[in-house]
């Protein structure tokens, strides 16, 4: 993970990296976690997009998940504007239903 700070102030607004689906893969997952603050201005978006951009420009990967909560739908439209598509349901850290 890395952290997200704002370029003006240096002021740490949340994280984002890649991580082996429950600390084990074979999926590798980004992740992107932000204080409410920060929600609405782009910075989730804008960290993700790098992730994936850094990811498929190095060809570090060939693909590359996220897991949202169904109901998490600020964190579904994130994915989504970073170029990502659904692919469906599944069962991950024990939990059921979440969207990938």
């Amino acid at each position: 993970m890395w952290a997200v700070a704002l370029k003006s102030t240096g002021a740490l607004v949340g994280q984002c990296g890649l991580n082996p689906v429950e600390g084990k893969g074979p999926e590798v997952e980004v992740a992107y976690h932000f204080g409410s603050a920060a929600w609405n201005n782009g910075y989730a978006t804008e960290a993700v997009a790098a992730v994936l951009d850094y990811v498929f420009r190095s060809e570090m990967l060939d693909s590359v998940i996220a897991i949202v909560m169904p109901e998490n739908i600020g964190s579904r439209r994130v994915a989504e504007k970073s170029g990502m598509r659904p692919a469906g349901t599944g069962t991950y850290y024990g939990i059921s239903d979440f969207k990938t």
